[in-house]
């Protein structure tokens, strides 16, 4: 994820400042006076993170100084919270595979079978009708803006024949099979 801010410090007497955390580890601090400046960061590793801004000032009963925060931005990739899932599709039916981000600014969507991209596979859930044998294969899905792309996990997708579970494939002579 990138954080991006502004900021602006008044620091009259010289005394004070201002701090910015990320996890509890310093990252920056000033303390000089300032006009509007822009902060920029990049934060690695998933998961949540503490971002922590602290005015400080030694002379805090007799100063007038102070600090400004505008525009606080967190910019990141899509985030994956429910990955696709394998389905078994009998040739055909149809079937469908889908897949849930965490969206913050507009997302966009590109299927792939095998590594393939699938022609109008470009959103969060994917259609499979009449399917064919050569729908099987492992499927996955990019999910992308303008920060970046997360691609899902593999899910296999199988289509057969099958009817209850059993497939048959009778070769020469032998007498079909029968169920009750």
């Amino acid at each position: 994820a990138t954080i991006s801010f502004l900021w602006r410090i008044r620091n009259i007497l010289g005394s004070g400042g201002l701090s910015f955390t990320i996890d509890g580890q310093s990252n920056n601090v000033w303390s000089s006076t300032s006009n509007w400046s822009e902060y920029q960061i990049d934060i690695h590793g998933s998961g949540s993170h503490t971002l922590r801004w602290t005015f400080w000032d030694s002379e805090y009963e007799l100063s007038e100084d102070s600090i400004w925060l505008d525009d606080i931005t967190i910019s990141r990739a899509p985030m994956i919270t429910k990955q696709p899932h394998p389905v078994a599709v009998k040739v055909g039916e149809s079937g469908s595979l889908s897949v849930e981000a965490l969206e913050f600014i507009p997302v966009t969507y590109q299927w792939t079978i095998n590594g393939q991209p699938i022609v109008n596979g470009t959103s969060a859930m994917l259609e499979i009708s009449n399917a064919a044998l050569s729908d099987s294969g492992l499927y996955s899905v990019e999910v992308s803006n303008a920060n970046g792309t997360t691609r899902s996990e593999n899910c296999r997708l199988n289509s057969n024949s099958q009817r209850n579970g059993l497939h048959q494939q009778l070769h020469g002579d032998h007498p079909p099979l029968s169920f009750a």
